[in-house]
């Protein structure tokens, strides 16, 4: 190794401080950021290296002894004899010093020492700088691969033939030649696909060539000391096709000074048949070159090759020259020379119903083939012949018409064969089943190496390899973006568990399936695996639990995690998340699916912070909500990756022999219509806790992953204003960055400093960052509302928009008058006027304008039906009734009213104690109608409370008989629809909208005059409009569930002569707790 300023060294538990923060300066130089972005701390390397199966794990540190680099090597998942890289990283500093290099140097070394065949690693086609060091170092970038690499120095210091070349040449690294290209690696020779190693010192040299497919050493051709020697291993072909020929030589060239004798052992995998048997001895004269070949012919005995993630089939070769002993591999990959698929797992048809199904036949040979495809069913059976050319893909339509009767599921088995001389030659069956199309489906079906529950809405797909789990909806084949799977521990990382071969079992009645997969681990032999999956008949939810079970006759010491995220790029809108759903202490958080702040350590991790144990999300292409539900039972720690549930860790358990320990509970939740359905199944299921009625109906709180807000966002025309933005992030994540303020014309506003900008570093952000600000309100403004645009610039752009009312220097004036011999409180508060109803209904009559425009109708002092209303006296009219009488319009309501402040805000109080509705007779309601000077504001706020033993169920509405100057036939009316904005011009034929709780917002306008009539932010109420050649009527209802002895509020508005586009402004700018 290179020397450096520093020291390549074994990680200890006290270096955990430095190298979380070295682990968090990776992510300057890291796609997507290091660990998902999320900071580390002391404790999360802690944990993260105690817990790993790490063979070895080697920190660099400069001449300070700071931590500048890291590299471990971690048993390898799939291949026993190799190992994997599991993390290399140089902090940027350090990058160009050698560090780098040096750790996979010592990596390598460690390696060798400890007999592991060949390590590997994955990086990114982009890593440029790193690239050609990782060639350099042995690694070959493997084909069709992005990017997965590999390194066989450490099988070629265990060869007896190579190992002897670096005996005399020990430093390889400095004599191998290399084509270091930013590309993928391997030569074609002689029809194989293979790596080859070249190394030259002085007049030596040496080339290894490695099998693509096989994963070893597939031949050698070395010079040392003026002696040349050469064995190889060749097929004609790395395709090995079933029924095709094929043939297998040994090639060995002596060119050495004297006579050699050869000892060979050939062994072959099961399936392939050679023609004749290999020599077990051969003489080589000197000088003499010899090809021992033999023809072979794979049957549909072996196994298909699955990716380039594994090793194919392989042809091993022992060979022995005097007192060296080595092994020649040699693979291929294996498939039938004719195959029938389908791009469907299965196919879903109603009963004695014709349909034509569509299937694949593929010709994988380089040569023009003929056959025919045997099939049959429980309802037919038959033949179909076939003509291919060369590598064509084609298919075809087979006709069906199943009977299911009283089974659920069928299978068609389709056996393709190829004309040969002596006879056809057989392929390997294909297997497709065939479900009921029927809401009583529930069934479990069998394919290859999967094993699926399937219902009338879901699909479940068990991996017997390494026993995996992942969903679909049973009409889509696309995986939704979670996948069960686990390992088992302690300690934890990569094991050989991951490709454990799982038996099933299942049992079943009339409503549902369970199925078992059961395998004995690899890595904590003794320890029987069982996954339990549970589908219901119509059910959207699958559950799932794990135990482990000690079948050996010595305590276990036993723990599992539980993973339940799929890392990949979701291309269907379907399964795409749209938006993340976190319940966090008292309320729900929303995010995006691409922010790290809720994540991993910003995120509580005891099971026991978790109120409600659920994960959510909510996909693009439906609008559903699917997630995770889990039971703590048994959990030691819960982590999340971008606001879902990632990982479950149970306890760690001694179990003893013959005993069984759970180590994880939960629901997959799939497709449910809204996020209050799905939490109401939460609670069900887990849960099992009173929730508020009201909270049923509306959900629970929810707020922004960050959020900001002013302590106070009225201001007043021509003044200086102090305030504070408070942002306020859902977790403890650090956004360091540049904060800019912008503000609305005529107003002037800066940091306190009297800059418009201000970096905030690292250190001093926190999880409630107060920004104090001033702002100076020019006399010019004119309209009464404004913005304070805050943008964020860091690790990511944000941009808050914060609300302001403008209001003038003058007052609200309340005084009581007498109107048509009534009495009313006439409000004023310089721009509106209106007046309240004292004892007589607490309507608002008479809303206009300092400018003359009017706005409501009414019919004061006398009350008179009007279109579809009894009793109605017009303006804005409360009513209180229970959702039974909501088409009953009852006698007006004996009120009184009075002057009411509420800081800024002044108006009117209208006390009710109903007594005409029976039901509701005896409670007590207010409404206050309160506004601001100079605007043409007016904040509607119904608080009801309940004097009663028992709940009460009450609907709360809002009538406004809204004809603006007088006239209907010019009122545009506009409400927002779920898809699109609905709008109407005055016509005779009526029309009502829909009532919509997530825009709850409707808009009279004829020309400049409007009345645009809502909920105020997070209120839960709803709006509808009815229209007709008599009346122009907007409403706003609430129903609420008010428990004994308690009050229950909403809030509503109305802003005058606004545009549309600031109505959500206002619903913003006028709620109460301004947040």
């Amino acid at each position: 190794m290179d020397e450096i300023n520093g020291d390549i060294i074994e990680y200890e538990p006290s270096m955990a401080e430095g190298v979380a923060e070295m682990f968090n300066k990776f992510k300057e130089s890291w796609p997507g950021g290091f660990g998902g972005g999320v900071p580390f701390d002391e404790e999360m390397v802690r944990d993260r290296m105690e817990e790993s199966s790490s063979i070895v794990d080697y920190v660099a540190v400069d001449e300070d002894g700071i931590p500048v680099g890291f590299c471990n090597l971690e048993p390898h998942w799939v291949d026993k004899e190799a190992a994997y890289v599991g993390l290399l990283g140089v902090i940027s500093r350090a990058k160009g010093k050698k560090y780098g290099k040096n750790l996979l140097l010592k990596t390598l070394e460690k390696a060798i020492e400890e007999n592991i065949e060949r390590v590997d690693l994955h990086t990114w086609s982009g890593n440029l700088k790193a690239m050609p060091l990782y060639k350099k170092i042995g690694m070959f970038w493997v084909p069709e691969t992005s990017v997965y690499m590999q390194d066989y120095i450490p099988l070629l210091h265990q060869n007896d033939l190579t190992e002897e070349w670096f005996d005399v040449h020990p430093d390889w690294y400095r004599s191998q030649r290399r084509d270091l290209k930013q590309e993928p690696d391997g030569l074609t020779v002689e029809g194989m696909k293979i790596y080859r190693y070249r190394f030259e010192e002085g007049e030596d040299w040496m080339e290894v060539d490695i099998d693509r497919y096989g994963w070893g050493i597939t031949g050698i051709k070395r010079k040392l000391d003026d002696e040349k020697i050469t064995v190889k291993a060749r097929v004609d072909s790395h395709n090995f096709h079933m029924g095709i020929e094929n043939r297998y030589t040994l090639m060995i060239e002596n060119g050495t000074s004297e006579e050699k004798e050869l000892s060979l052992g050939v062994n072959k995998f099961e399936g392939l048949k050679f023609e004749d048997s290999f020599p077990s001895e051969v003489k080589i004269g000197e000088g003499e070159t010899k090809k021992i070949s033999r023809e072979f012919l794979v049957s549909k005995k072996a196994k298909t090759y699955e990716s380039n993630q594994k090793s194919s089939e392989t042809i091993d070769t022992t060979i022995k020259i005097g007192d060296k002993e080595f092994e020649l591999t040699t693979g291929g990959k294996v498939e039938p020379a004719v195959e029938v698929g389908s791009q469907r797992d299965m196919h879903q048809l109603f009963s004695d119903q014709k349909t034509d199904l569509y299937f694949d036949l593929k010709n994988n040979t380089e040569k023009r083939l003929s056959g025919k495809v045997e099939f049959n069913s429980d309802d037919s059976e038959g033949t179909i012949d076939f003509e291919l050319e060369k590598k064509e893909s084609s298919g075809f339509k087979m006709p069906v018409e199943p009977h299911f009767e009283d089974r659920k599921i069928d299978y068609i088995e389709f056996t393709p064969s190829v004309h040969k001389e002596d006879g056809p030659f057989l392929m390997e069956s294909y297997s497709h089943p065939v479900v009921e199309d029927s809401f009583d489906l529930i069934a479990l079906a069998k394919k290859e190496d999967e094993v699926f529950l399937v219902n009338d809405q879901i699909k479940v797909k068990a991996e017997l390899e390494g026993g995996n789990i992942k969903v679909s909806e049973l009409t889509r084949d696309s995986e939704l973006p979670f996948e069960i799977s686990q390992q088992i521990g302690p300690p934890f990382g990569r094991t050989p568990d991951s490709t454990l071969e799982y038996d099933h079992e299942f049992t079943e009645d009339e409503d549902e399936v369970v199925l078992t997969l059961k395998a004995e681990s690899i890595y904590k032999p003794g320890a029987l695996i069982k996954k339990h999956l549970k589908l219901k008949k119509r059910s959207n939810e699958v559950e799932f639990w794990s135990e482990i079970e000690n079948v050996s006759d010595e305590d276990l010491e036993c723990a599992a995690k539980t993973n339940t995220r799929k890392w990949d790029f979701q291309t269907e809108p379907y399964q795409a998340k749209a938006r993340i759903y976190t319940p966090l202490k008292d309320h729900i958080v929303e995010s995006d699916p691409v922010i790290d702040m809720l994540s991993s350590t910003m995120m509580p991790k005891d099971p026991d912070e978790w109120e409600e144990t659920w994960t959510a999300y909510e996909d693009f292409g439906d609008s559903a909500v699917s997630g995770i539900i889990w039971d703590d039972e048994n959990l030691e720690k819960v982590k999340m990756a971008r606001g879902l549930l990632e990982e479950l860790k149970s306890k760690t358990e001694k179990v003893d022999p013959r005993e069984k320990f759970k180590t994880s509970h939960l629901w997959l939740s799939v497709k449910k219509p809204s996020l209050n359905s799905f939490r109401q199944t939460w609670n069900r299921l887990v849960g099992k806790r009173e929730i508020k009625p009201n909270e049923r109906s509306y959900g629970k709180h929810r707020r922004k992953h960050i959020e900001a807000c002013l302590d106070e966002n009225i201001l007043e025309v021509g003044e200086r204003h102090h305030r504070k933005i408070t942002i306020d992030k859902a977790v403890d994540y650090p956004m360091p960055g540049q904060y800019t303020l912008k503000a609305s014309d005529h107003m002037e506003i800066s940091f306190t400093d009297g800059r418009r900008t201000k970096e905030v570093s690292k250190e001093k952000d926190e999880k409630e960052l107060i920004l104090p600000i001033d702002i100076d309100v020019k006399k010019e403004l004119k309209t009464y509302l404004g913005t304070v645009n805050l943008h964020f610039s860091g690790e990511r752009e944000l941009d808050f928009e914060l609300p302001l009312i403008i209001t003038k220097d003058d007052k609200v004036v309340v005084e009581p008058e007498k109107k048509k011999g009534e009495r009313v409180l006439r409000v004023d508060n310089g721009e509106i006027e209106f007046e309240v109803l004292d004892n007589f209904g607490g309507n608002l009559i008479g809303l206009k304008t300092s400018e003359g425009n009017t706005y409501l109708a009414d019919s004061f002092p006398e009350t008179k039906p009007k279109s579809w209303f009894e009793n109605l006296v017009g303006g804005i009219e409360p009513r209180f009734m229970t959702p039974e009488d909501i088409y009953s319009f009852f006698e007006t309501e004996k009120v009184s009213s009075e002057k009411v402040s509420e800081g800024r805000w002044k108006g009117v109080k209208a006390d009710y104690e109903i007594q005409e509705n029976d039901y509701l007779r005896a409670q007590r309601f207010s409404v206050k109608y309160l506004t601001l000077p100079g605007t043409k504001l007016i904040k509607i706020r119904i608080t009801h409370d309940n004097p009663k033993d028992g709940e009460v169920n009450w609907l709360g509405e809002i009538f406004m008989d809204v004809s603006l100057n007088g006239e209907l036939e010019e009122t545009t009316v506009e409400s927002p629809g779920k898809y699109e904005n609905w709008s109407w011009s005055h016509q005779n034929q009526q029309f009502v909208t829909p009532a919509n709780i997530e825009e709850p917002v409707f808009r009279f306008s004829d020309g400049d005059i409007s009345l645009s009539g809502f909920a105020l932010k997070n209120s839960p109420a709803f709006p509808s409009v009815i229209c007709n050649k008599e009346i122009h009527m907007g409403i706003l209802a609430s129903n609420m569930i008010c428990p004994p002895h308690q009050k229950e509020q909403i809030e509503l508005g109305i802003a005058l002569d606004i545009p549309e586009q600031d109505i959500d402004k206002a619903r913003k700018a006028m709620k109460s707790k301004y947040k």
